[in-house]
């Protein structure tokens, strides 16, 4: 999750919920911040991680089964947008592991999902399209009351 809190205010807030274990990215100024929590019955290992991601491979420690995540916040700017699509395909290419890719993208799947503020501009819709089809990633498509939808 994007926690726009610094690792000590996370800390705190992951031990009330009772998780055994925390990774973070400290946000830059008072946007960003990663927070990954999980409980005992879980090994992970941060295979690589930044502003806009959280890579690790996961083993479940009942079964020894191992996969691979990466948790996203995508960059809000539309020109920070490549660089986190770049770190996407490259993870995608090298990652041999089952994998599940989740989170934020900051980015809509077309113009008409967009609700107020600036339209998307066509390159960056075309952008998301082509990452999404060459990581072999799938819309979930979103079903409720909001406008935002899950990638994986």
């Amino acid at each position: 999750m994007e926690s726009k809190n610094n690792k000590v205010k996370m800390e705190t807030i992951h031990r009330k919920l009772g998780f055994a274990f925390g990774f973070y990215v400290d946000p830059v100024g008072f946007s960003g911040g990663l927070a990954l929590w999980w409980n005992k019955e879980n090994d992970l290992e941060v295979d690589g991680a930044s502003k806009n991601f959280i890579h690790v491979i996961i083993t479940d420690l009942k079964d020894s089964s191992r996969w691979a995540a990466t948790f996203v916040y995508g960059c809000p700017e539309r020109s920070g947008c490549a660089p986190v699509w770049n770190t996407i395909r490259s993870i995608a290419h090298s990652e041999r592991l089952p994998w599940l890719c989740v989170g934020d993208f900051n980015q809509v799947m077309t113009a008409e999902d967009k609700l107020g503020g600036v339209a998307p501009s066509q390159n960056s819709l075309t952008g998301f399209h082509e990452m999404i089809s060459e990581c072999g990633q799938v819309d979930l498509e979103f079903k409720g009351p909001s406008s935002h939808g899950v990638i994986i």
